[in-house]
């Protein structure tokens, strides 16, 4: 059970108000520092349903990473605009603004290159994502994060180079942009990491105009340390909330600009997200500080589309919590996420719908080793036991909520997941008799080469990456498998994570997943080596020339204790993908081990690995592999029964 207390601690002069758990709450103890000393988990945890759904937030900053998957699905798409017809179909004077706008370049690619933007936006609405680091020397700390208002979509304007040097003409166009139409697209928030210096004359009508039209600005309070309300622009200005930042231990950071007048501050230290699709660290500024308030401010805003942004800003001082800074002598209000979603609720005079608890779909938890069927997560709703970037089931099938479902020919199941994009998981409640090595397998389709994905127990990754290959359709299913992997006793909850997506803009359709005893014979077989052959050429180093109707015996192998397993190492053209090997025991019409459906490799001469579970077998055997399918089943270099 969940047993949560408010609790004041007193450090020095400095107050703290923050949140005391239990160990029975599982999911605090992985979410990172940074989420937690805002609340962050405790909003996700008490408020599932508030995280910016149906609102726009624009960031003005360095553009976006299109490419990171903790951004997938959450860019906002123009609904007016048709992408590249080359007409300005929505008529707002910028053709074919998909996605943004580049008001540097002038054109309507907001490409970020040079990084602040993805790191400003991320931490707006980024998905739920581990933070595994990246491959230049920083390895993350496997903790959880995610946007303030995942839920919401970020529009980029792209005033900064990648010199991080802005002409204030492109910041007053931008905003100038957000007023012609914040009410068109129900944006709510402007984030300005940002500094215009003198050139804030320029854009104090704009300013003004979107404050009294009800569209909050969060902006940077600056870098440089000052003590005596000396801030960067707007946040020194009427029309903008004024942010600094925190380091990890919740005193205000030494480079933040303070003073009496500073009106919030929030967590400016943490894992950032990468535009190469990867995480850094970053330390403090108040640049990376604003975003968490800017985002707060669109929670309220989809709570009560009247608030106004003085109310908002009122909300976010009153449900703060205070710290005190020994440099300036001054207590500060700092953000606190759920008790300013409790306040806005207040205010707005809304009563929050009961937190869902999380429970297995069945009453009964899944034993495993066993068979986890994909449609079959736990009860809980969104953010609970699953979270998918759609509110409705888009195949209809099986189960009402936001999870896509749909039927299928697969003899293995009926049901499958489809329309899969990254930041998506489903999790399960699992029930595992013993600890021990065992062998995982996924049941996968995906017409284009797909994305990866990856499976947890009580959010510890065990799979570690597992890519999708190309099977040839939406419908076309094979079977790919991770070996030795480590599970603990008891009582879980199993986690699968999508984490990249492939050609289709997709991770791929998923039917189950099966965890079995982890095989201890292995036996690799030179294809070349068979005992005979019908229709098929046999090269020095591997088979030829396979097709349908085409088989190869392999006489008196010795499976030993047992095998679960095949892989094969083969190699075909991607066009001739969805061919079939069948692994047939004691001939050619014998009985049916397990079928490969082979995914394209690039070309007949680039091999790679493929691989399936079996029913299981052991002892001396003939061994027979049949095949369907059509021609250009592949070239054979060897294949391994595990």
């Amino acid at each position: 059970m969940r047993n949560t207390k408010k609790r004041h601690g007193r450090v020095g002069q400095r107050v703290v108000n923050f949140e005391m758990e239990t160990m029975e709450e599982r999911r605090l103890l992985a979410w990172g520092a940074y989420p937690q000393m805002m609340d962050l988990d405790q909003a996700i945890s008490k408020y599932p349903t508030i995280n910016g759904a149906g609102v726009a937030i624009v960031d003005i900053d360095t553009g976006i990473s299109f490419s990171h998957p903790a951004l997938a699905g959450r860019i906002w798409t123009n609904p007016g605009e048709i992408a590249g017809n080359g007409i300005d179909d929505d008529q707002d004077g910028k053709v074919d603004d998909i996605h943004g706008w580049d008001f540097v370049g002038n054109d309507n690619n907001p490409a970020d290159d040079q990084g602040h933007g993805t790191m400003t936006a991320g931490l707006m609405v980024a998905n739920h994502f581990v933070n595994w680091g990246n491959t230049h020397g920083y390895v993350g700390d496997n903790k959880e994060y995610q946007g303030v208002a995942s839920g919401a979509k970020v529009i980029p304007l792209r005033v900064i180079d990648a010199s991080l040097s802005l002409n204030v003409s492109n910041v007053e166009k931008a905003l100038q942009w957000v007023i012609a139409n914040y009410k068109r697209y129900n944006i709510v928030a402007v984030n300005m990491s940002l500094h215009v210096g003198s050139g804030y004359t320029q854009i104090e009508d704009e300013m003004q105009t979107l404050w009294n039209g009800g569209v909050f600005v969060g902006a940077s309070s600056g870098n440089w340390g000052a003590i005596d309300n000396d801030f960067a622009m707007p946040a020194g200005g009427a029309y903008a909330m004024s942010v600094g930042a925190q380091d990890n231990s919740t005193l205000l950071a030494g480079i933040t600009c303070r003073g009496s007048a500073l009106d919030i501050v929030a967590p400016g230290e943490g894992p950032i997200l990468g535009r190469s699709g990867d995480y850094w660290y970053n330390e403090p500024a108040t640049s990376f500080a604003t975003p968490p308030v800017t985002a707060a401010a669109a929670l309220l805003k989809q709570i009560s589309p009247a608030f106004t942004p003085a109310q908002i800003q009122s909300i976010l001082r009153d449900s703060a919590y205070t710290v005190y800074d020994a440099i300036s002598m001054l207590n500060y209000k700092a953000l606190d996420l759920d008790n300013a979603i409790a306040l806005g609720l207040s205010r707005a005079g809304v009563t929050p719908t009961p937190s869902a608890t999380q429970s297995p779909f069945s009453g009964k938890p899944i034993a495993l080793p066993g068979v986890v069927q994909i449609e079959d997560f736990d009860n809980g709703g969104e953010g609970v036991s699953y979270h998918d970037t759609t509110s409705t089931n888009q195949g209809g099938a099986y189960r009402s909520g936001g999870v896509d479902m749909q039927t299928n020919t697969d003899t293995a199941s009926a049901i499958n997941a489809g329309w899969t994009h990254a930041g998506e998981w489903l999790e399960y409640t699992v029930n595992i008799p013993t600890a021990g090595t065992y062998d995982l397998s996924a049941r996968v389709a995906s017409p284009g080469v797909g994305g990866t994905f990856h499976v947890e127990i009580d959010r510890v990754n065990k799979s570690g990456a597992m890519s999708v290959p190309a099977t040839g359709g939406f419908n076309t299913w094979t079977t790919i498998t991770k070996k030795g992997i480590s599970l603990p006793a008891g009582q879980h909850v199993l986690r699968i994570g999508l984490d990249t997506e492939g050609l289709n803009s997709i991770i791929g359709n998923l039917n189950w997943i099966k965890f079995t005893a982890a095989s201890s014979t292995s036996l690799k077989v030179e294809a070349e080596s068979a005992s005979s052959l019908s229709g098929i050429t046999r090269n020095l180093s591997n088979l030829g020339y396979v097709d349908a109707g085409d088989w190869a015996q392999y006489k008196g192998l010795n499976l030993g204790s047992g095998v679960s397993h095949f892989a094969v190492n083969i190699a075909v053209a991607d066009i001739n993908a969805g061919r079939k090997i069948e692994i047939r025991q004691g001939g050619t019409t014998g009985k049916i081990l397990g079928t490969l459906t082979v995914a394209g490799t690039g070309g007949y001469g680039v091999f790679k690995e493929q691989s399936i579970a079996l029913s299981g077998i052991s002892g001396i055997q003939d061994i027979y592999l049949t095949f369907t399918g059509g021609y250009g089943v592949g070239n054979i270099d060897w294949f391994r029964l595990y």
